[in-house]
Formats: structure tokens, sequence, C-alpha cells
């Protein structure tokens, strides 16, 4: 893991904007360039001395002056917006809270279900990788509602519901 002041040194990052820009170059012509690339999982890597980190850890490096010993989850689940305010500390379990449905879901809501020998909807949750019942329900749409439930109670600002709360 690089040092803090290198990365000062070699980068500027912009919060408001989550972009990496070259303070300096053994190629003088990059310069003010925007620095680094989305990898094929969708995260920006930026490279130094031919090593690669993933530019959300270094943002949070360079802003709080110490590499993240926890996870980094993107709130908006961009993983190349890299604006401090979409950053925030997370852990794995509450990293995966804020996945959006999987893309083999058949009721277009995340944490539901059919369970086919009650012929109903069903609710559920993985906390801490053990799975929590959430019921079962004559509509989709119901269960998608318990499901949000439990998803605020386990993971609060965590959790991606499917339906949006008015604040």
């Amino acid at each position: 893991m690089r040092k803090v002041s290198e990365l000062k040194d070699f980068f500027h990052y912009d919060p408001l904007t989550g972009m990496f820009r070259w303070k300096k170059h053994r190629c003088k012509k990059f310069v003010g360039q925007i620095a680094g690339c989305r990898s094929k999982h969708g995260y920006w890597l930026i490279t130094l001395h031919d090593k690669k980190m993933l530019a959300h850890k270094a943002a949070w490096a360079i802003s709080y002056g110490r590499w993240p010993h926890f996870d980094i989850d993107h709130r908006d689940l961009d993983k190349g917006n890299n604006r401090l305010k979409n950053l925030r500390p997370s852990n794995k379990s509450n990293n995966g809270a804020n996945r959006p449905p999987q893309a083999n879901n058949t009721s277009g809501f995340k944490g539901v279900y059919w369970h086919a020998r009650g012929k109903k909807w069903m609710a559920q949750i993985k906390v801490r990788n053990k799975l929590v019942y959430g019921g079962l329900f004559a509509s989709k749409q119901l269960a998608a509602k318990a499901y949000d439930l439990l998803a605020e109670k386990h993971f609060g600002a965590h959790a991606r519901l499917n339906y949006r709360v008015a604040a």
C-alpha cells in the first residue's frame, strides 16, 4: 500500500467530481490529464509506479489521510463515481445490502421470490450470511414492502429499498 503523501505528490483528487488528475508524471505531457481508467468490473483504477489501485480507496486515503481498513460503498451503485459524498465506510454485509436486484430476479423486486409450495410471494433477506424470513404474501408488491422493512431494520442507511421512502 502506498503512502498517502506519495498519492498527494502525484495526484490531485477533486472530491466534487471524483476525478484524479496527474500532478507530476515521468512523461510531462500527462500532467493535468485525468489519471486512470475504468476496469472491466466498472471500478475506476489509477496506476502509480506500475501498481494499480482502486480509485475510491485512494480518494478516501487522500481525503482522510489514511488508507481505509474497511470496505468503501458507492451510495449510488456507480462503481466509477468516486465523488467523496458518494463514498461511505461499509462492511461486506452492508455493501451487499446496497446491491440492486440480481439479474436472474423474476419478481422485479429485491428480496422477493415465488414460493412454489405456498403459492405465494416470499420476502427474505440475507443478514451476516444468514437468511431471515419475512413472510408469505398474496402479491409481490406486499412482499417487497416486507423486504423493505427488514432491510431498513438490519441495514439502515445502507439498505437498497424497493420503494423509496419519502424523507
